[in-house]
């Protein structure tokens, strides 16, 4: 009985840190990362992840409701510069910045993760 008590606390802690977790507005405040869902819009990379430096953020422009859409340039060693089309919300996940090391997952469609 004693067993069950414990494991019953256990969860219920676990429970509350995992809502916690869910529950924060920025991500980068609790050292977990961003992920910003974009495009490539200047080749085509279907199915490659890569490592890169952003280099440069700009045209940012706002689309409403609190949301940005940015173009940024990512320098990887295999491809050179890759332009980065997204989309996010300002308020929530700043800009991506010149220096910002990323990890770059393409997928179909030149559909894009960037996960700073």
């Amino acid at each position: 009985m004693k067993y069950i008590n414990w494991i019953i606390i256990a969860s219920a802690i676990a429970l509350l840190a995992f809502w916690g977790f869910q529950k924060t507005d920025s991500p980068k405040e609790n050292g977990i990362v961003d992920i910003f869902e974009g495009k490539i819009d200047n080749t085509s990379l279907e199915g490659n992840i890569l490592f890169g430096n952003i280099t440069y953020d700009r045209n940012c422009k706002s689309v409403g409701n609190g949301l940005l859409h940015c173009d940024a340039g990512v320098k990887t060693e295999k491809f050179g510069v890759i332009n980065f089309d997204y989309t996010h919300n300002m308020s929530k996940q700043p800009c991506l910045v010149d220096g910002d090391k990323i990890l770059l997952k393409v997928k179909k469609d030149k559909k894009a993760y960037a996960i700073r």
